[in-house]
């Protein structure tokens, strides 16, 4: 993890998040893991954990964020 400044001029502990994890956190208004935890309605801690978004919760992550699995799992989920 590194350290960056948040935007109050503090430093926070920012981790570097896969793409498509990214991408679901980023179409939150409060763009935060900790966000997508409560519209999901699971812990900050599970969520912070992710590697990238799980099979189990990818149809409930693209629920809340409108965002089609296919972007958020292109790994899974190829185009044609």
């Amino acid at each position: 993890m590194k350290k960056a400044i948040d935007g109050r001029g503090r430093k926070s502990r920012t981790r570097r998040l896969e793409p498509g994890l990214r991408l679901a956190v980023n179409a939150l208004k409060e763009k935060t893991t900790a966000a997508l935890a409560r519209r999901l309605k699971i812990t900050p801690q599970a969520v912070s954990q992710w590697k990238r978004i799980p099979i189990n919760q990818l149809v409930a992550v693209e629920r809340v964020t409108n965002i089609k699995r296919e972007l958020l799992r292109p790994d899974i989920f190829r185009r044609r």
